[in-house]
């Protein structure tokens, strides 16, 4: 049985294919993945499965009506003006606009008749909310109020936010919102364009969660890798020839394609050494049969013989050849991938930043407090929190952007650093993507288009206005630049966003290779686990600064000890003595079994230790 059934399916924008023969089945309760490079046709395919886009091509059969689906969209159209809970309660139109009604009838009732010069104007008013609240209990308008307010609570959003308007919001808490709304609809199948985008580290575990519990059939399109591994039932990887279903998440999908790949790769090997070995007993066949037959005569049947049979031997060969090239393996074509490098301006220093005791914020208001850090060269800092932390204000301190209102920012007086956002915002949307590589840094023309190839911008897309590129392709353009900063420090506020998942493994290894110094800010877990060598986590206006990489942190900041420093010094006295002990060897059984007891009881007090606060 399927919810959505997808059968060769094609999609063209002015000509040009998206994607071509893509078949697949979403199953009840199954969540799917739409996995693929920039470009390929994921949004346009989720609008078309909707209806909002016709095919070219194919055919889309639904046994659940579009009527019961719920689309989260990467865009939406919200008035600035609109509260969240207003726009919560827009989802049933009839009764937000009754509500709206008796709300405003309300009013001018409490104004009372005193404020009317006929009464008949007050009668006309009783009437009318009368009117009005008859339909709003009608249609059990008062229980859709409590179940909207239930729901908002539920997705995290609590009272104190339900007056604010919604741009307000952080980017976790508009996709929160935005999911109430949508599951106020009740929805079977469900619709999630990129949700994991903008979303701090605890929103995404939560998604994460809430995802996996949802009763809906789900079809996702992200390139977050460790959500893609946390949800996924079965990934589709969408191509512009077509579509191919992998059981489980990114990384089970990957291990499939690298044996795949592996394989091919040996049979082509395989392949070419056998077509090697038989082009060369081709030729000595050959040149035996010419030379034997140029000797032999009619009167010499011996030679001729032999001539005729060295024929015979090439002509199989031949033949064994003919056959290899008509079942021949192809050759495993390379995934036209990002080359990125970053180069550093070298110069000798123990530290290129020092912050001590600094309070950063803006006038008035301190967003971090008792701030103290530094970076050294090679130090690879991810810097964490939830949205609105201050994390992008700590990076605009360490960057230079912004002084401290209390405290010191030193920074080495050589040192030079390329701020990954401020490239981004700094893009000239009316300049080609050739024209603003020259103005920036005076190459020749040549140079500047090996190094665009580089970062996939080929031929004529070097002539792309920067204002008609999308934000992946933005980035890319933003990378360029920093290329060629000759920074020492780069500072990155989440550089790899808009992506795909093939770049962004480009980037991340450019990254962990660059020999100077890294901070950034990112929600790809993937990303901060590969490449950072010590956490800053922001929380409650501090920081706390965890050396040894994302695993470390992780563990140190969920370990339930974390609080109870001198729970956690006895610990570690008795898992010495614990080591201590097991080292002393002894052959005396007597003596053995004294010891054992001793590790036992020391173990047993460990144990309640940190069961006392797990």
């Amino acid at each position: 049985m399927y919810v959505i059934r997808v059968a060769n399916a094609s999609k063209s924008w002015a000509g040009k294919p998206v994607f071509q023969q893509v078949s697949f089945e979403l199953h009840p309760g199954e969540k799917l993945v739409l996995f693929g490079r920039n470009g390929v046709g994921k949004t346009t395919l989720l609008r078309a499965l909707t209806g909002d886009v016709p095919l070219d091509g194919g055919t889309i059969a639904r046994s659940v009506p579009p009527s019961e689906w719920g689309f989260l969209e990467q865009v939406y159209d919200v008035s600035k003006t609109l509260t969240v809970l207003d726009y919560a309660l827009s989802v049933d139109e009839d009764l937000s606009r009754l509500r709206t009604q008796r709300m405003a009838l309300e009013r001018d009732l409490e104004r009372g008749a005193a404020s009317y010069a006929q009464p008949s104007v007050s009668d006309d008013l009783t009437s009318a909310y009368s009117a009005v609240l008859e339909d709003y209990l009608a249609r059990d308008g008062y229980e859709w109020e409590a179940e909207v307010e239930r729901t908002l609570e539920k997705f995290g959003l609590s009272q104190p936010l339900w007056g604010q308007p919604f741009p307000s919001l952080s980017g976790g808490q508009k996709t929160r919102l935005q999911l109430a709304r949508i599951m106020l609809k009740r929805p079977r199948v469900l619709l999630l364009d990129e949700p994991t985008n903008h979303l701090d580290e605890d929103t995404m575990r939560w998604l994460e969660d809430w995802v996996r519990n949802s009763r809906a059939s789900v079809i996702m399109v992200t390139h977050d890798r460790h959500f893609i591994d946390q949800v996924a039932d079965a990934t589709i990887e969408l191509t512009a020839y077509g579509a191919r279903r992998f059981v489980g998440g990114y990384t089970q999908m990957e291990a499939v394609r690298r044996l795949e790949r592996e394989t091919q790769q040996a049979a082509f090997e395989k392949e070419e050494k056998a077509r090697t070995e038989l082009m060369e007993a081709i030729r000595r066949y050959r040149q035996w049969f010419e030379k034997a037959h140029a000797s032999a005569g009619e009167r010499n049947p011996y030679l001729k013989k032999r001539a005729t049979k060295n024929a015979t031997r090439f002509q199989a060969k031949e033949r064994a050849l003919a056959r290899l090239e008509a079942d021949r393996t192809k050759r495993p074509t390379p995934v036209a991938t990002a080359q990125v490098s970053f180069r550093e301006g070298q110069f000798d220093a123990n530290t290129y930043v020092t912050i001590t005791d600094a309070a950063i914020g803006y006038p008035g208001v301190d967003v971090l407090q008792d701030v103290s850090l530094r970076v050294r060269p090679g130090d690879r800092i991810a810097v964490v929190g939830n949205n609105g932390s201050g994390k992008s204000t700590l990076l605009k301190v360490i960057s230079g952007q912004l002084a401290p209102t209390l405290g010191e920012a030193y920074r080495h007086p050589a040192l030079r650093v390329a701020l990954f956002d401020q490239e981004v915002s700094r893009l000239d949307p009316d300049l080609s993507v050739l024209d603003t590589l020259l103005q920036q840094s005076g190459l020749s023309q040549s140079y500047a288009r090996t190094i665009l190839a580089g970062f996939l911008f080929r031929g004529d897309d070097v002539y792309q206005r920067v204002g008609q590129l999308s934000m992946g392709e933005r980035c890319r353009v933003a990378f360029v630049r920093m290329y060629l900063s000759d920074a020492n420090l780069l500072v990155l506020d989440e550089p790899t966003n808009y992506l795909d998942v093939e770049t962004r493994e480009q980037v991340e290894t450019a990254l962990f290779e660059y020999p100077g110094a890294l901070v950034f800010v990112s929600h790809d877990r993937y990303l901060v686990k590969k490449l950072a060598s010590a956490v800053i986590h922001v929380e409650d206006g501090r920081i706390q600064t965890f050396d040894g990489g994302y695993d470390v942190y992780l563990q140190t900041l969920y370990d339930p000890l974390r609080e109870h420093p001198d729970r956690q010094r006895r610990i570690a006295e008795l898992e010495l003595r614990v080591t201590h002990l097991m080292s002393k060897a002894t052959d005396d059984e007597g003596t053995a079994q004294e010891l054992m007891a001793q590790i036992r009881n020391l173990q047993q007090e460990i144990e309640d230790l940190r069961r006392s606060h797990s």
